[in-house]
């Protein structure tokens, strides 16, 4: 019963350090740009599933986070202390050793992965259950790593892609008092 209310005011607690962030993040461009306030429009709309998407993956998909962790680089290389499996969707495509690094970079509007071409994103996952993925010149992040060509500009975007618990993890202990 704690731990639901622990993890609950965690998760709270993380969100409003996000939206602090991104709000006071940047005060000078929201005084350059003042626009009047127009009317908000109620638009009512309904979302229909796929056909087959059943409730399970409807909780599985809301559950995971996205958290951009790198931009703008030219490449990034990543190692596993268990090994790496990179993938293509949901294919894997190769296998790295443990502590051996994995080299992405970008290729033109491509990617490379140790100098073989992908034409689509790839995704960094541990070959361990519950293991990690770390950026060689940076942390270590549990989930995967998903890399790809940053949208509207150059370089990479790093994404940490994970489940809400396991981002819980990382971020109730370096954000929240000991004391609480």
């Amino acid at each position: 019963m704690y731990k639901k209310k622990i993890a609950r005011l965690a998760l709270c607690t993380a969100l409003c350090a996000l939206v602090t962030t991104s709000v006071f993040a940047s005060p000078t461009k929201a005084k350059a740009k003042s626009h009047p306030r127009q009317p908000v429009k109620a638009v009512r709309q309904t979302a229909k599933a796929p056909a087959g998407y059943t409730h399970k993956q409807a909780v599985h998909d809301s559950a995971t986070l996205r958290i951009g962790i790198r931009e703008g680089r030219g490449s990034v290389a990543v190692t596993g202390p268990q090994g790496l499996g990179v993938y293509r969707g949901d294919m894997l495509w190769k296998k790295a050793a443990a502590n051996v690094p994995v080299t992405i970079a970008l290729s033109g509007t491509n990617l490379t992965v140790n100098g073989d071409v992908s034409t689509v994103p790839v995704q960094v996952r541990s070959l361990v259950h519950g293991g990690s993925v770390k950026i060689t010149d940076g942390y270590a992040y549990r989930g995967a790593l998903e890399m790809m060509k940053s949208p509207g500009r150059w370089g990479l975007t790093v994404v940490n892609v994970l489940p809400v618990e396991q981002y819980l993890y990382g971020v109730v202990g370096k954000e929240m008092s000991p004391s609480w």
